[in-house]
């Protein structure tokens, strides 16, 4: 899971702005504008590619993201050269009221809790998470609180409702679109199309004195459903890391999440851990797992071999050591000591 709270944004489309209006109705516009547009996307699904651009353009993170209601879903999977790794931080995180699961098909551990599930350190990386963070969505649908950002709200509904709110007497030029500019002194610069009322930048700042902690910008604005544009392409930088990284959207899925959609059986062979309990207990077979990972380390060993250095080599060395702990272990935890776990036992630590 990202640690890495992104900052990003949102971008709706609406009316355009009426000629000759005060800064006050021209606020107002917007913020209707806004609001109309949000109750449009009740639920979202997002399919996109994320790049950390200080690296290999070949290596991403294929991420797809739901969030209806207060429900979140996050599954995260590392490619290069188009391979999907198997990478041990390839993860699968459900969210919602009363209940954390997640699981990490790699070492096929299933954890789950129920205490921590109101702790914030916790379910706000998933309520929030980069992705959802960035659109600057929040489901109208969720009436639990946002988290926040630096202490301050962040999403796009919350920022255009404070009360210091403003909108700038000139207006902005960016990538040739002229841009109204909504300021909350000393906390958020917005930039939106003055047209099409998308928000193409957004700033976010912090300390003494002031700097930009998140510099975000959205572009390759699409109709997704009438009257409802959204950016396919989302570059955000967090100049204190340093860190810039880019979101390419494959494919947007709006209002058409299904209860199905966040359901989830773990495999065969899954370790299951509670935490509330501290108990950990495993599904009968999943052998087939171990071949799997044995020709997967093959595979990308040899597929890898040519393009990488020597030194390179260790690290792939490594990786293979590392699959082999991870079959040790997993031998392990068949042996017959201990109680094996029967359906019911899985049904009782996912209730």
């Amino acid at each position: 899971m990202e640690s890495v709270f992104v900052s990003i944004c949102l971008a709706f489309c609406s009316a355009a702005p009426r000629e000759g209006a005060t800064n006050e109705s021209r606020l107002d516009d917007l913020r209707i504008a806004v609001a109309s547009a949000r109750s449009k996307m009740r639920s979202l699904r997002v399919k996109a590619r994320l790049f950390n651009l200080a690296n290999d353009p070949k290596n991403y993170v294929v991420i797809d993201a739901i969030a209806a209601g207060p429900r979140r879903l996050v599954s995260i999977s590392h490619y290069t050269d188009n391979i999907l790794l198997r990478d041990t931080n390839d993860s699968r995180h459900y969210f919602e009221p009363g209940a954390v699961k997640s699981y990490y098909p790699f070492r096929r551990t299933y954890e789950v809790t129920h205490r921590f599930s109101s702790v914030a350190a916790l379910t706000d990386k998933i309520r929030r998470y980069p992705l959802f963070e960035g659109l600057g969505w929040w489901p109208p649908d969720d009436a639990t609180a946002p988290p926040k950002f630096f202490d301050a709200p962040w999403f796009t509904h919350e920022v255009l409702a404070s009360k210091d709110a403003v909108l700038e007497e000139a207006r902005s030029t960016i990538d040739g679109l002229e841009c109204d500019v909504l300021s909350v002194p000393g906390v958020h610069r917005l930039w939106f199309d003055a047209r099409r009322r998308t928000l193409v930048r957004r700033e976010r700042y912090a300390g003494q004195p002031l700097k930009p902690v998140a510099i975000c910008v959205l572009s390759d604005y699409r109709e997704v459903i009438p009257g409802l544009w959204l950016p396919y392409e989302i570059v955000r930088e967090l100049p204190a890391v340093p860190l810039k990284s880019r979101f390419l959207v494959d494919r947007y899925s709006i209002n058409d999440v299904k209860s199905e959609d966040f359901a989830f059986d773990p495999p065969p062979g899954t370790i299951v851990a509670d935490r509330d309990t501290g108990s950990a207990t495993q599904l009968r077979g999943g052998f087939d797992h171990l071949d799997f990972v044995a020709r997967s380390v093959k595979a990308l060993a040899g597929a890898r071999g040519k393009h990488v250095s020597p030194a390179a080599g260790v690290g792939w060395r490594a990786a293979a050591g590392l699959s082999a702990a991870v079959v040790s272990f997993f031998i392990v935890a068949r042996l017959p000591r201990g109680r094996r776990v029967r359906p019911k036992a899985l049904q009782a630590v996912d209730r």
